[in-house]
């Protein structure tokens, strides 16, 4: 090596002569390697077929070593990719559970609007309807027409019943009947009879009666004042 023969590249790289010396003293038996089919110190050099065969083996061992890489990739895909796999299966899973029982409720919302609060609601405004039809053609004295708004009312009073508690049917039932009556005791009065004003506040009393005590008994809440 001294006489430039046989120099490793790295060594060879180096044109500065003390500085390629320095390197070549500085080496030790930990820098060298042997071939293990040249043992001794003056074997001839291996065959071509001998360093094809290193070489082939030295790539297997990397393919080798590739490989267990590979495998160890795929070994985590194949538990990775199934538990995603699952999860993802499992979100749209609950989100389509989500969305179904959103759904059941909206409509069971539906439903119950359908059976239980929308009858309420019509019947509730045309029962208060009828019960003014019912004072205005009294005050007017149209007897024809104060039968039929009276027989509507209590068409809508019936349609009502379902939803009220018996002590809740007999009041309003009660007050129903004591309003038939005034509206009967107001439709004999003559038009140009001076009592008839004092039948108005009445009228109004049984009005708020019915909008304050049949609102609540139906939606559980009070009237809003107007």
């Amino acid at each position: 090596m001294y006489a430039g023969k046989h120099l490793p590249s790295w060594i060879r790289e180096t044109e500065d002569d003390a500085e390629r010396r320095t390197k070549i003293d500085g080496l030790t038996i930990d820098d060298l390697f042997r071939s293990q089919f040249r043992a001794e110190a003056d074997a001839p050099r291996s065959p071509i077929e001998i360093i094809d065969w290193g070489l082939q083996h030295i790539d297997r061992l990397r393919k080798a070593s590739v490989e267990a890489g590979e495998q160890k990739t795929k070994r985590l895909a194949g538990i990775w990719i199934p538990v995603l796999s699952m999860l993802i299966a499992l979100t749209a899973l609950l989100s389509t559970a989500y969305l179904q029982n959103k759904s059941i409720s909206s409509q069971g919302d539906l439903k119950k609007y359908e059976i239980s609060f929308k009858p309420k609601e019509d019947g509730y405004g045309l029962f208060m309807r009828s019960v003014i039809e019912s004072y205005e053609n009294a005050y007017k004295n149209n007897t024809d027409a104060l039968l039929v708004s009276l027989d509507r009312t209590e068409s809508a009073y019936y349609s009502l019943e379902p939803f009220l508690t018996e002590e809740e049917r007999g009041n309003v039932w009660n007050q129903f009947q004591q309003f038939s009556f005034l509206c009967y005791q107001l439709r004999e009065e003559p038009l140009n009879s001076p009592k008839r004003d004092k039948y108005h506040d009445s009228y109004l009393w049984y009005k708020n009666w019915f909008r304050t005590h049949l609102y609540q008994s139906l939606f559980g809440q009070p009237a809003t004042a107007r």
